[in-house]
């Protein structure tokens, strides 16, 4: 059934998994990160360094850890909403599953086969133009 209420869903269940999915991909840039900050540093152990190459480590070194900082801020600032948006998420999938078995129950028991569009287009049906009252009016005094 294709209800506005399951668009709705749908959209939060889209936030909930593009939130979760940049968040996932910030923690594997960060793990990047902090590998090639390892790498670095076991070369600087191998190496005899002079002003050239210690120059050239500094620099690459200071390029990582400052790609590494703006990935871990935005990983901070993105934790609060994550971790709302995981609560809310896993707390309103259990309540859309117990309204939608009760909603089934209740339709069954009282054999209602209708959905929400159905109704809908009816009642959009009568407040038309060419279905007011004028019509019905007219079409009684022609009987």
């Amino acid at each position: 059934m294709n209800t506005k209420s399951d668009l709705f869903y749908e959209q939060l269940r889209g936030l909930y998994y593009e939130v979760t999915s940049f968040y996932n991909e910030l923690n594997k840039r960060q793990s990047q990160y902090d590998k090639q900050i390892s790498e670095i540093y076991h070369e600087l152990e191998r190496v005899e360094l002079n002003h050239v190459n210690a120059y050239e480590y500094a620099v690459k070194l200071q390029d990582v850890l400052r790609k590494r900082r703006v990935v871990k801020d935005e990983l901070a600032r993105l934790q609060p909403i994550r971790n709302y948006v995981n609560a809310t998420f896993n707390e309103l999938q259990k309540q859309i599953d117990r309204a939608i078995s009760k909603s089934n129950e209740i339709r069954k028991s009282l054999n209602v086969t209708l959905s929400i569009s159905e109704v809908l287009r009816k009642e959009l049906d009568l407040k038309s133009p060419s279905n007011c009252g004028i019509t019905y009016k007219k079409e009684a005094l022609a009987q």
